[in-house]
């Protein structure tokens, strides 16, 4: 989409109902709705970033499962509507793409009995927040720790190891907590896909304060300036794959100009093995992470070692 010239915008379409998708931390799975509408949304305004295109971040304080009550609804949306605003670069939201279902009907009640409509306080608030949030284009933005952004690295290929012939890396054998909805009970987990190799690297970094954001590994190879925005970048190719080999030499520059890259992986993901450019023609690498380390003029070892400005 971003080379298609008639396109000027784009719309996040991220809500209660995508990030209330489970995922595993801890070793249990259970919904983690605000941490994973943090990375949903950051991963949207990075594809946008270094582009003259817009994008809008959607709220939607329904979703489309009817099933919910009122109280549940407005959990989840105030937890994606404080995700959304951790990344101010992007200020323009979709503050509801059905007003009619929020507003208009009824859903059960908390204690089974019947359905009741949006309670008047709580329209009252959402009115006040849509009015808010058309007036978030804000020139200072601080962060109270101080701590620079940390990239974690993300590439469309990594959609292309969610499906056969395996899924990289699933295991089905978590155990999860007592809040579950019923789609995690028995048999019922097993369809479920947790994407642990992403997750597993994202959110001890979130749960202990620092911003993290997933940025799209393929922009390296539209702005030659993408990464400047980073001061330290996670890379894993045990659960996606780059696209081509010029864009280590991207990644390569930005180390030596001062940049600390943090690589994780062992080269066991099964997809090493497809045939693609490092190790097909005159290419005869193991995994993609041997064509990025000889670029880096590093060895493939443990510990940190140094390349130019940066590590």
């Amino acid at each position: 989409m971003l080379s298609l010239p008639t396109v000027d915008g784009y719309i996040a379409q991220v809500w209660t109902g995508t990030s209330r998708t489970p995922n595993v931390y801890g070793g249990i799975a259970k919904e983690r709705t605000f941490e994973t509408a943090y990375l949903e949304y950051g991963v949207m305004q990075e594809l946008a970033r270094g582009t003259e295109r817009r994008m809008w971040f959607l709220h939607d304080p329904i979703e489309d499962n009817p099933n919910y009550d009122w109280e549940d609804y407005k959990n989840n949306y105030v937890k994606t509507l404080v995700a959304s605003l951790f990344h101010p670069d992007v200020f323009r939201y979709e503050i509801s793409p059905w007003p009619n279902r929020i507003f208009n009907r009824s859903y059960p009640k908390k204690d089974g009995k019947g359905k009741e409509p949006i309670p008047p306080s709580y329209a009252t608030s959402l009115l006040i927040i849509m009015n808010v949030l058309r007036d978030l284009n804000q020139d200072e933005i601080n962060w109270e720790n101080g701590l620079d952004p940390v990239g974690l690295m993300l590439s469309d290929t990594a959609m292309f190891q969610r499906n056969h012939p395996e899924i990289s890396g699933e295991d089905t054998s978590q155990k999860y907590d007592g809040t579950e909805r019923e789609m995690l009970k028995g048999n019922k987990a097993k369809e479920l896909l947790y994407w642990s190799e992403f997750y597993g690297l994202a959110l001890p970094l979130l749960k202990s304060g620092i911003p993290v954001r997933p940025i799209q590994l393929d922009n390296i190879r539209r702005f030659t300036s993408y990464l400047n925005h980073y001061k330290t970048l996670i890379l894993s190719y045990e659960f996606m794959k780059p696209e081509a080999p010029d864009i280590h030499l991207g990644i390569s520059q930005w180390v030596q100009n001062g940049g600390n890259l943090i690589y994780v992986g062992d080269g066991s993901d099964a997809f090493h093995q497809v045939r693609e450019w490092w190790n097909t023609q005159e290419a005869d690498y193991n995994n993609p992470a041997e064509h990025l380390l000889e670029s880096l003029g590093v060895e493939w070892r443990e510990g940190i070692q140094h390349v130019g400005k940066g590590s």
